[in-house]
């Protein structure tokens, strides 16, 4: 499959006063993508049609999400009946009533916030409080200065606490612990003012001596207020669940209210959703998009009886200069959808470009597989996949997939669980021949990079870009240097006349590649001499080293099968238990981990030696004009 769906360019000539009910049509179609970069009637067609619409809709429908999101409700979607379109005084209406509502549920939103930020800091204040537990005084005293009196409260090591008291005595002052708390000690530390104050600083500073605040709050005993802020605490705990009753309240209340409110708000939402891809001036107007091509007879049908005035469509389908605007439409088969994401990961297909899914599903299946192979391993993969899928959700189809290639390549090999005396190969054991495998492996390069090419060419034609086509490196000359650099290899033993049409072939591809290299730079001619060299010697060995990345699936065939040989080796130095236990942990290793490194290689060579030569992934994703929530008619994956 090259491509998705014929698009159809199409403009819909219409009264200025019907766009809303045109917009509601459109979208209840599901199958209408609004053009909202076209520019075409801007300078004729000065004006946004349902300006007032939009503008009221669009303050509604804030109104309405702020309200939902405070009324933290479900509502359930009910059916929208497009026989019926709102005026804008219904609309007017709407804005007016949920403006009212919020204006409420603001309120109730604001009291409920500060209840709890004030009952935050009460949980702030009881766990200071938790460390003045052990004193039986007024705080407040202990915050203010006293004339004749030091009084002091911190925190000390708990080892330097003996050492303190001794010093402490010595200039004459006392200590007593009120609490303590890991190797922390909380402690009151009295003296006479005017008595060795500065000699008592050195002291603590000494004793990593901490002075403890008391907050502002605490002016009395502890018990006081300990008992307040639980007063406090469950006062504001009753207005804050009033205030949430009261909202659960509302909610119900205003159900049907809300309900009728979301279904006028998305029966509207069409006409904003428009954008600029609607135009007018007086009484006409143009809305312009695109629509699968199939749908368009449906469509038009479809508004001719809505409207009460004529309606004319203009369509045509894209041309070429158009193909970087048109959305792209491709359906696929639900077990595609792993591959589906891995190629979007690259980019969205640009509108007649080949669609490169259905070429890296196959490629990539069929790589891992050859570099995989085994009827066992490709057997756990396979039932890993089933008991598995609920975790690996659309990724068990390329499980799968992967699984029954490992298996096919394993019947090739004749390979199980890495033995492979049970079983006559199809074809042949890797390491019996490695010389095939490899060469096997440079064949699949130079099949994989020409088809590469090939569609490279294919998509540089289709949006007329000839001159990439025919004389870019990644062109024809790129495909007749590949095919020019085959023929070396196949012919190097022949005679000398026989490598006459290689050289031919290859200098015609260096010289059509020099030449679009040249047109295409414009340094300095003395400059430009050296940068076309540079590419042009540059483009060959990329080209080479493109088709000898594919040496990595022969390495990795063989590769397969030393481990497994290395696996047994192990075993086999082991008794009955040790033998079964390093066979079973062998085997393990190789399926997790050697396969998710084939995987990571597979992906490797996909992504740099297919898409990036022929993929450019600049396409835009058909977005339809539609009331669903989510739309799945026109899914993309």
């Amino acid at each position: 499959m090259l491509h998705g769906l014929r698009m159809q360019r199409v403009t819909f000539h219409l009264m200025t006063d019907e766009v809303p009910r045109a917009a509601l049509e459109l979208a209840s179609a599901g199958c209408f993508s609004p053009d909202l970069n076209n520019n075409q009637y801007k300078d004729v067609l000065t004006s946004t049609p349902a300006q007032e619409y939009r503008e009221l809709y669009q303050s509604a429908q804030n109104r309405y999400d702020k309200v939902y999101e405070h009324l933290d409700v479900e509502l359930p979607a009910p059916p929208l009946d497009f026989r019926w379109f709102p005026s804008i005084e219904k609309l007017r209406d709407v804005d007016a009533w949920l403006a009212e509502l919020w204006a409420e549920c603001s309120d109730c939103e604001e009291h409920q916030r500060e209840a709890e930020e004030e009952m935050q800091l009460i949980r702030s204040l009881q766990r200071s409080l938790h460390n003045f537990y052990g004193l039986d005084i007024d705080l407040n005293q202990l915050r203010q200065k006293k004339s004749f009196l030091d009084l002091q409260v911190g925190v000390v090591p708990e080892e330097n606490l003996s050492r303190l008291r001794q010093a402490a005595g010595l200039a004459g002052y006392i200590i007593e612990v009120f609490h303590r708390e890991k190797h922390q000690t909380h402690v009151l530390i009295a003296g006479l003012l005017g008595h060795g104050e500065d000699n008592m600083q050195s002291v603590l500073h000494a004793a990593g001596y901490r002075t403890f605040p008391i907050p502002e709050a605490f002016r009395d005993t502890p018990k006081v207020i300990h008992d307040e802020l639980i007063k406090s605490y469950e006062e504001l705990q009753a207005d804050r669940n009033r205030h949430v009753k009261k909202r659960i309240t509302r909610a119900n209340e205003e159900m049907d209210d809300l309900l009728a409110c979301w279904r006028t708000l998305k029966l509207v939402e069409p006409v904003f959703k428009l954008g600029n891809s609607a135009r007018c001036k007086g009484e006409l107007a143009v809305i312009h998009g695109w629509i699968p091509e199939k749908e368009l007879p449906v469509l038009a049908e479809q508004l001719e009886q809505a409207l009460n005035h004529p309606l004319h469509i203009e369509s045509h389908e894209p041309v070429a200069e158009e193909y970087d605007r048109v959305p792209t439409v491709i359906r696929y088969p639900r077990w595609l959808s792993p591959f589906v994401t891995l190629t979007r990961n690259f980019g969205t297909p640009r509108y007649a470009e080949v669609d490169p899914t259905w070429i890296f599903a196959i490629s990539s299946v069929l790589l891992f597989g050859m570099m995989f192979g085994d009827i066992g391993h490709g057997a756990v993969l396979f039932t890993a996949a089933i008991a598995l899928r609920k975790v690996l959700k659309q990724f068990t189809y390329l499980l799968l997939a992967n699984g029954i290639s490992s298996t096919f390549f394993g019947f090739m090999y004749g390979s199980i669980f890495g033995n492979e005396h049970l079983l006559t190969p199809l074809w042949h054991s890797p390491l019996h021949d490695p010389v095939s495998v490899l060469l096997i492996a440079v064949y699949i390069g130079v099949a994989f990079v020409g088809l590469s090419i090939l569609l490279n060419i294919y998509n540089h034609i289709t949006v007329a870009s000839y001159q990439r086509a025919l004389f870019s490196p990644g062109g024809l000359p790129g495909l007749l240097g590949l095919i020019s650099l085959v023929l070396f290899f196949t012919l190097q033993q022949s005679p000398a006349a026989m490598l006459v049409f290689p050289v031919l072939l290859l200098t015609a591809a260096l010289g059509m590649m020099a030449h679009y290299l040249w047109q295409t730079n414009t340094s300095p001619k003395q400059e430009r001499l050296i940068v076309v060299s540079i590419e042009l010697f540059e483009s060959l060995i990329s080209l080479v080293s493109n088709v000898l990345s594919f040496l990595r699936v022969g390495a990795f065939t063989l590769n397969h099968v030393a481990l497994m040989l290395a696996v047994y080796a192990i075993a086999e130095m082991l008794p009955d238990t040790g033998y079964w236990i390093i066979m079973v942990l062998g085997n393990l290793f190789v399926i997790v981990f050697e396969a998710a490194i084939v995987m990571i290689q597979v992906l490797r060579l996909e992504y740099y030696e297919g898409l990036s030569r022929y993929f450019q992934g600049d396409g835009n994703v058909f977005v339809p004009l539609t009331l669903a929530e989510p739309n799945t008619r026109y899914r993309y994956t």
